[in-house]
């Protein structure tokens, strides 16, 4: 087995490669009236059109480049009603985008340059504050283009939050303040104890983590979070996020573009996961999938496509949304949404609305989605949390199949890759049950015991669902009819028929092209005729096709108000306690750091096996010490063993490491006591070996269009098979106006595998992010050929 330094120096390089490719409606409610201190009539709000504010310098320090420092300026747009009154506050957080002006003899954006020539990025939400502002809402889109591009008064932060953080807290004490650059109207004034924050990219991933920060003060209440392909905030080595910690319990919606060309894993999802496995959660939590939108065209100052971006996971075929769209929807969906929630009204909503169907559209734009609802209006019949659901549903009852197979998926980040779900990208990666059959006659069934057979208290019934697109027995390009059946004790039964789209993309060589989302159906109980609700006995599954497959996350009752009385959601976190031992007695020097993993035993380096790294500040501390490593239990399968190891990092170099993995679990039973050893190690790098073969390429354009200067081409040389590559990838940018490409690819023919397929992966790209020819049939090659030919083609826009 590898020693833990080198699988932290696997996931080091995996988390800075994830950080350099991530930078960065109802129908109309009635017009709100403003917050406290009304007229007895309160004025209906008017909008005021979108204008920017400058507040002047603070005394914070800020790096423009080349060594330069420049005080911070504080400055964005804001739009707010006109008529008197006291409004509550929304905030918009734009990402991390282009900022500075690229010279003409550089290739590359400068990371920093000084205030006055920046791009900002705060106007292309313009649209959004009119659109709050005229539902009574003062908004403010701050300039935040320094606290994602410099560390504040020479101190480094490798998270944002803190930065993002001061800025409003600046901002927000002026708007207190009454200060005029605002511009507001006569007796306008913003209730800073009511807070709403919207936030895109990274400062989605922003946003929350101020909603957290404000949460935590009792003198603010932060009424919700709607996050815009946000990023996640994850500490250092840290593989999958919410491990250790549940998610806040604020209003909350995530908004995910399936073809994000920027966030391409659809991290945000995590934070709508967190919040599933919460037993005491009070809040909803919703997820809406915008099919074919992107990363960029939330924010109207961002003009690049990045939907063919090389980062996404989106098939070229792939239906793309339309900006207008894509702008059309939040602006409908994000007022009304603030609306709800400021009214507390959101389960009137037709999104949450437990007695209705989930919506297929919102303000008139295609989606998909799921709602996490308060635990106290959640039923679990099949949570798909543990592995022991495969025989026992959580609420007492068997889990039965015929003719098909169910197998339990854990929580995990990876997405593809993971042993279960090999082939797919699901965001989130949550834990789920993986539902195959082989017949007509197939059946998924959940019995009820007598204690829970009781649903009149339950409204409507609950799946979060989609087909494996990947599986080979699914019949192709076909959707998926599924019946749920209701049995009452007495054998009567009813039934509703749910249809299940195949997912958009197409099976690549190593993976689905587009990421599969997991949506809800919602059956209201009421539609279920001829069953004693009060007494049923079992929820079946019955598709109707006589092979396929499909991921199943949720199977619940849910209830439009808190009256459910079985609760069965398990207690999401466990925790080890860990004593560390070794030789070395002495003090570890100051900022030295402890790691400790866990990770699933007996499986190879190279898959995912990883289910926490906690990492403590052993500054001045000396062996033995004692820890508690905290992790999520759905992360966990009962059936397998999970081991710890540890290491010790110290500022000069020195590391300290287990020799051997220590067996923490075995089949779901934590061993006592857990003693880990940690030894000095030292670090022996492998030489590079030198390239030893060539392979002359000659790449021809698609016809009609010759590649013209300008253009960046990316060529791979790889095992067709796994998509592993033989040769590194090559990055050429064209200079002149040519009809074919030559180039040479050096390799090893030591990591030639014998019987092995190798193939050749070219895209052309224009503006770094758009991919504008390829060559998608992975055709192989002959590695011993003088000279192989492509032939490229088009990839539409």
């Amino acid at each position: 087995m590898a020693s833990l330094a080198s699988g932290l120096a696997r996931m080091g390089l995996m988390m800075v490669l994830f950080a350099l490719l991530a930078a960065c409606a109802a129908s109309p409610a009635p017009t709100p009236t403003p917050t406290p201190a009304p007229p007895t009539e309160p004025p209906a709000a008017v909008p005021m059109t979108a204008r920017p504010y400058a507040l002047g310098t603070t005394d914070v320090q800020v790096d423009v480049g080349f060594g330069a420092t420049e005080l911070l300026e504080l400055r964005g747009t804001v739009a707010s009603p006109a008529n008197p009154g006291r409004y509550p506050l929304a905030l918009v957080l734009h990402g991390s985008h282009t900022v500075c002006p690229t010279p003409p003899d550089q290739e590359e954006e400068p990371f920093s340059c000084s205030q006055v020539v920046q791009q900002r990025n705060d106007p292309g939400f313009a649209y959004l504050l009119e659109a709050l502002a005229e539902r009574g809402f003062i908004a403010l889109a701050p300039d935040l283009n320094m606290a994602f591009r410099s560390p504040f008064d020479g101190e480094a932060n490798a998270l944002d939050t803190s930065r993002v953080q001061l800025i409003l807290d600046r901002q927000l004490e002026a708007l207190r303040t009454g200060d005029q650059a605002f511009a507001l109207a006569n007796e306008v004034e913003a209730d800073l104890t009511q807070r709403y924050l919207i936030g895109h990219s990274r400062g989605g991933m922003a946003a929350y983590g101020v909603g957290v920060t404000w949460d935590a003060d009792e003198a603010t209440e932060v009424r919700g979070l709607l996050l815009l392909a946000p990023m996640i905030e994850t500490p250092l080595f840290q593989p999958v996020p919410f491990t250790t910690a549940p998610a806040v319990d604020l209003p909350l919606a995530v908004v995910l573009p399936s073809c994000d060309g920027d966030v391409g894993n659809l991290d945000g999802q995590h934070y709508v996961e967190a919040a599933r496995i919460d037993p005491q959660r009070q809040q909803p939590a919703i997820s809406i999938l915008l099919p074919g939108a992107n990363h960029n065209f939330f924010n109207d100052g961002l003009t690049v496509d990045d939907s063919r971006s090389a980062f996404g996971f989106c098939d070229p075929e792939t239906p793309r949304m339309p900006r207008a769209d894509q702008r059309g929807f939040l602006e409908a969906f994000a007022p009304a949404l603030f609306e709800a929630w400021r009214t507390e009204t959101i389960f009137d909503l037709e999104l949450v609305a437990p007695a209705q169907p989930v919506p297929a559209t919102i303000a008139g734009v295609p989606t998909q989605s799921f709602v996490v609802y308060p635990a106290a209006q959640r039923r679990p019949v099949l949570s798909a949390l543990r592995s022991t659901e495969l025989d026992v549903g959580p609420l007492g009852g068997a889990v039965t199949v015929q003719d098909a197979t169910l197998e339990f998926c854990a929580y995990q980040s990876f997405g593809a890759g993971i042993l279960c779900r090999p082939f797919v990208q699901i965001p989130g990666g949550p834990a789920q049950m993986h539902f195959a059959w082989e017949s007509a006659q197939a059946r998924l069934r959940v019995d009820l015991p007598p204690t829970a057979g009781d649903t009149r208290d339950a409204t409507a019934l609950q799946l979060r669902l989609a087909l494996d697109p990947t599986d080979l027995r699914m019949p192709t390009g076909e959707a998926q009819r599924v019946r749920v059946v209701l049995q009452d004790q007495a054998g009567a039964m009813a039934e509703q028929v749910v249809s299940i789209a195949l997912p958009t993309g197409r099976l690549g060589t190593n993976r689905w092209s587009d990421p599969v989302y997991l949506s809800s159906v919602r059956l209201p109980l009421s539609q279920f005729d001829g069953v004693d609700r009060a007494q049923l006995a079992a929820i079946e599954l019955y598709p109707e096709s006589a092979g396929g497959a499909l991921f199943l996350a949720d199977l619940e009752l849910v209830s439009a108000t808190e009256v459910i009385e079985i609760a069965a959601l398990p207690e999401p976190f466990g925790t080890l306690d860990v004593q560390l031992t070794g030789a070395n007695t002495d003090p570890f020097p100051p900022e030295s750091q402890l790691f400790v993993r866990l990770r699933m035993a007996g499986v190879a380096e190279e898959e995912p096996d990883l289910v926490v790294v906690q990492t403590y500040d052993v500054s001045d501390q000396s062996l033995p010490l004692e820890v508690s490593v905290p992790y999520n239990r759905a992360t966990l399968d009962g059936r397998n063993d999970y081991e710890l190891e540890a290491g010790i990092l110290v500022p000069d170099g020195t590391q300290y490491n287990t020799p051997q993995p220590v067996l923490a679990i075995r089949a779901g039973e934590i061993q006592t006591p857990l003693e880990l050893i940690v030894e000095p190690i030292v670090i022996v790098e492998a030489p590079t070996p030198t390239p030893d073969a060539t392979l002359r390429v000659v790449i021809r354009a698609p016809e009609g269009q010759p590649f013209v200067p300008g253009l960046d081409l990316s060529v791979v040389l790889l095992e067709r098979e796994t998509g592993a590559p033989l040769a590194g990838a090559t990055e050429v940018t064209t200079e002149a106006t040519v009809e074919t490409f030559e180039l040479e690819l050096a390799y090893n023919t030591a990591d030639v595998k014998e019987g092995g397929v190798y193939a050749l992966s070219v895209q052309v790209f224009q503006d770094l992010f758009t991919v504008i020819a390829s060559n998608d049939d992975l055709e192989p090659i002959d590695l011993n050929a003088d000279v192989v030919e492509l032939q490229l083609k088009v990839v539409q826009p």
